[in-house]
């Protein structure tokens, strides 16, 4: 059923012109860490799959672990506490609608 709402929703939706974090009205700042931290790649791994389908190279888990991951590691780098928590309470917000996001939307290996 899944497969289903994947191909209404791609109908319904436009593919996102912007690369980054988000999907077009529902983005991160422009300037904001995550998006060099991992969202590019994670665009990226979805461009793949939506091109080569059961071809892609990765998962759908395995490219959403690696965002989280990258976020991760961009939160632990950021300069003071402060900014560290901040960002740790944001991947605690966005990784999970990344994730069922990426549920509806992905198209490469299961």
């Amino acid at each position: 059923m899944l497969t289903w709402v994947s191909r209404l929703i791609s109908r319904i939706f436009p593919e996102d012109p912007n690369p980054g974090c988000g999907y077009l009205g529902l983005r991160l700042p422009d300037g904001h860490p995550f998006h060099k931290g991992g969202c590019f790649k994670h665009d990226d791994a979805f461009a793949d799959a939506n091109a080569n389908g059961l071809n892609s190279k990765k998962t759908l888990n395995q490219v959403d672990w690696e965002l989280f991951c990258d976020w991760y590691k961009t939160a632990s780098e950021a300069p003071t506490d402060a900014e560290r928590c901040q960002l740790a309470s944001e991947i605690c917000r966005y990784w999970p609608l990344a994730r069922l996001g990426g549920k509806v939307l992905w198209d490469g290996r299961k």
